[in-house]
């Protein structure tokens, strides 16, 4: 086994940098060609067109407005200004999706849309636990339930989707 030492391994690596930089071209300016023509510049619109974004008044409205959104169901909250769940459907096997289809849970936890929203996927806080970092800055609490009915686990063996 050959075992390189420091300086010589930097001396390799000066010249393998060397030879890569040299392999780029000269310095020759006599080599380019200027162009034909000058190319146009586009001029930069100092302000460009803003897609227009739907306004909402609550957090309810900006759910409605969500077509794929089957059902929302108001939930008591003392620590957000609103606190809904609401459901949409999925394929219970994606590679599957004419295998059947279940109604996915989602918890929103509203205090503003100016606010930060933390997003907790592991189902933690579905069941009025709080997330202890949307808790800490204040934000927006969003928690997708991963929970799975034990009818819809028997339903998934039957077709043979485990």
């Amino acid at each position: 086994m050959v075992t390189i030492k420091k300086p010589t391994w930097l001396l390799v690596l000066f010249l393998a940098c060397s030879i890569i930089l040299a392999s780029c071209g000269g310095g020759d300016d006599d080599d380019v060609t200027p162009p034909d023509e000058p190319q146009p510049v586009e001029p930069v619109d100092p302000d460009p067109p803003v897609p227009v974004q739907p306004t909402f008044n609550n957090m309810k409205e900006a759910l409605e407005h969500i077509k794929e959104v089957e059902k929302i169901t108001k939930v008591e909250s003392s620590k957000y200004k609103e606190s809904y769940n609401f459901y949409f459907r999925q394929p219970i096997d994606h590679q599957n999706p004419d295998g059947g289809t279940f109604l996915q849970q989602v918890a929103v936890n509203f205090k503003g849309f100016d606010a930060i929203t933390v997003i907790n996927t592991c189902g933690y806080a579905m069941d009025g636990n709080d997330d202890d970092l949307a808790e800490l800055i204040e934000g927006n609490l969003v928690v997708w339930s991963t929970d799975i009915s034990e009818s819809l686990l028997w339903e998934m063996t039957q077709n043979g989707n485990t």
